[in-house]
């Protein structure tokens, strides 16, 4: 996985459970990483597209944005994401825009390769201009952080499979920090800061970023008012993520 924090030049990749801070052509780096029970020191890859302009400097990298598609008839689809310039990771491949076809079962074929791989969701991760200042949220600790996933998640409207990605990629963070700060950006506030278009226009979307920040003891915050998801018709989902420093 590639883990940036507060780093709009490069990506930070390793498969250690660590955190780390690195400064680097003076842009400062904060990375959690995520474990396979090693300890091994990370490497820096320099992502060109993003240090070739300063316009980024103090953007936050949204991380594992994922999209899943429930269409109720197979269809070709053509998604298309506001500012490419903003995209880092992409799988598949964004080539002026996601094309792709869509089975009835959500799984789907990229037409814009020769292949006839099959995929579940679109993965990217993005250069971010939300800014996060946790005026409202959730006060979190590690012994409480999966019941609280699981309580938001399932009440926000995601399922099983869904969730159980979230959690799995978002828990370390939260159990390594001891102490954190959530605030879920929904589908509203999602759509305004990082709009998606689609060729054929879903019934139902759902969008949520969780942004996470480290605090060193138990802190009060006023409670955010989250919102249920309708979940009808050809439905799209979408979550990602990122670490506030």
């Amino acid at each position: 996985s590639s883990v940036v924090y507060k780093s709009n030049r490069l990506n930070i990749w390793s498969n250690t459970l660590t955190s780390r801070e690195e400064s680097v052509n003076s842009v400062y780096a904060f990375t959690y990483i995520l474990l396979d029970g090693t300890k091994k020191e990370p490497t820096i890859k320099y992502t060109d597209k993003v240090s070739e302009s300063d316009d980024f400097v103090d953007d936050v990298i949204t991380l594992k944005p994922i999209i899943y598609f429930y269409p109720t008839q197979e269809m070709d689809l053509e998604i298309k994401y506001y500012d490419p310039n903003r995209l880092l990771t992409t799988y598949p491949k964004y080539e002026n825009g996601w094309n792709i076809h869509l089975k009835e079962d959500g799984l789907f074929t990229n037409n814009n390769s020769n292949s006839n791989r099959e995929y579940y969701g679109l993965y990217f991760d993005e250069i971010n201009e939300y800014k996060c200042d946790f005026d409202e949220g959730f006060y979190v600790n590690k012994d409480n952080a999966i019941e609280f996933l699981e309580e938001k998640l399932d009440y926000l409207g995601y399922n099983n499979k869904e969730a159980d990605e979230f959690i799995m990629y978002w828990l370390p963070i939260l159990e390594n920090n001891i102490h954190s700060l959530v605030y879920f950006e929904q589908t509203e506030e999602r759509n305004n800061e990082c709009p998606l278009s689609f060729s054929v226009s879903p019934d139902s979307i759902l969008r949520t970023i969780i942004h996470i920040k480290k605090v060193d003891k138990e802190t009060s915050i006023k409670e955010q008012q989250l919102y249920s998801f309708n979940r009808f018709g050809f439905s799209v989902v979408e979550w990602g993520g990122s670490i506030i420093k």
